[in-house]
């Protein structure tokens, strides 16, 4: 099923759309999955305020973020800019999934 936005192009419905692969790090960034719908993101306090612009949720009990999924794509590829520079300068180089080699 499609529906056609006010411009008048069509488009998937939200739940049809590919999910976007979520790498299991980013440098000391770890990710996880809770359901379909939300990514558990745990970081150095560094990272907070990306957080807070993804519209993350802090759940202090746990010492983690979760962002929804639909809005991780932004901060993995902030993270990915910021963080992948630093471990290349030290010698660490981040392969495709954010894995160290």
């Amino acid at each position: 099923m499609t529906t056609q936005d006010r411009d008048g192009s069509v488009t998937r419905p939200q739940r049809d759309q590919a999910l976007m692969e979520v790498p299991s790090n980013v440098g000391p960034v770890l990710f996880g999955t809770l359901g379909v719908g939300w990514i558990m993101v745990r970081c150095p306090s560094q990272y907070d305020e990306l957080m807070r612009r993804a519209g993350g949720v802090w759940e202090p009990g746990a010492r983690q973020w979760l962002v929804q999924r639909r809005r991780i794509g932004p901060v993995i590829r902030e993270l990915e800019r910021t963080v992948d520079p630093l471990f290349r300068h030290a010698g660490l180089h981040l392969g495709e999934k954010g894995q160290g080699r």
